[in-house]
């Protein structure tokens, strides 16, 4: 039996519906918050909040030593080892558990978006006021 995400994943990994593979990536996050938790996203959790940032933070600290090329900048040995597949793999579980944050704070993929959007277009101004100086 082919799931609903199976489907979402098969055209997310086929190349159609190219327009809104950030949306089919919130669908299939929700589908398997669903089928782990039983939970109808998005929804206010705060535990389950606290636990995706939690995560978050944890896979950013992976990917992060995942490339060793930092630690001359804190005074360290110059290392040149660099993972590009784990560091990547680490990078992906940073958005994936991001997403199911936003989803457990009640957010869904539109407000998400149009949050988003409102601060590239801040960052984007002060850009421009950066420029100028």
């Amino acid at each position: 039996m082919v799931t609903v995400m199976m489907k979402q994943f098969q055209m997310l990994m086929s190349g159609k519906n190219g327009d809104d593979i950030l949306r089919t990536i919130f669908d299939i996050i929700i589908e398997n918050e669903k089928n782990f938790n039983d939970d109808i996203l998005p929804k206010d959790d705060p535990v389950k909040f606290f636990t995706m940032i939690s995560a978050m933070i944890v896979e950013a600290g992976e990917a992060l030593q995942e490339d060793k090329r930092w630690k001359i900048l804190v005074g360290n040995k110059r290392e040149y080892e660099k993972n590009d597949d784990k560091q990547l793999e680490e990078l992906a579980d940073v958005f994936i558990y991001g997403i199911a944050a936003i989803l457990y704070a009640n957010f869904d993929y539109d407000m998400f978006i149009e949050a988003v959007l409102q601060k590239l277009q801040i960052v984007h101004e002060i850009s421009l006021e950066g420029a100028k100086l």
